[in-house]
């Protein structure tokens, strides 16, 4: 038999009995794994490498933490662009008069008043729209409309 391999299994008891009993150096870092207790470069052999057969040791896998996206509000219409100003009624139909900016407008119940609103109904003393890109109710409280 060869010296060089014997050399080594000497080695490498001597370093494994000195480890398990305290008396390594402290500043020897530990064996990582799959790396042979000693330095096998310094006997000019090479550690053997793990078969593919070889069971490994694998950490468990944890389940990805599921986030959860905050679900986002459904969109909102913007604030009523109009102003109460007052009603009149003519020939037994009922117009409220509004302000959209720097127009007067003169609408009944069911009347588109634009591309984006339509004046729903009108009940007690609240006006209801409607909001049309997103179907979305609005009312307008002017007060006493009487």
């Amino acid at each position: 038999m060869n010296k060089g391999p014997r050399l080594l299994l000497l080695c490498a008891t001597l370093a494994g009995a000195a480890q398990a009993a305290g008396t390594a150096p402290a500043s020897a870092p530990p064996p990582r794994k799959n790396q042979a207790p000693w330095d096998a470069t310094l006997f000019g052999v090479a550690p053997e490498a793990p078969s593919a057969s070889a069971p490994q040791a694998q950490a468990p896998q944890q389940p990805a933490a599921r986030q959860k996206k905050p679900k986002a509000s459904p969109p909102l219409a913007p604030p009523l662009p109009f102003q109460y100003l007052g009603q009149l009624q003519q020939d037994g139909v009922t117009y409220f008069l509004l302000q959209h900016g720097t127009r007067f407008l003169s609408v009944q119940s069911g009347q588109q008043i634009d591309p984006h609103y339509v004046l729903q109904k009108a009940q007690g003393n609240q006006l209801h729209f409607v909001y049309l890109p997103l179907r979305q109710e609005q009312i307008l409280k002017p007060g006493d409309m009487n």
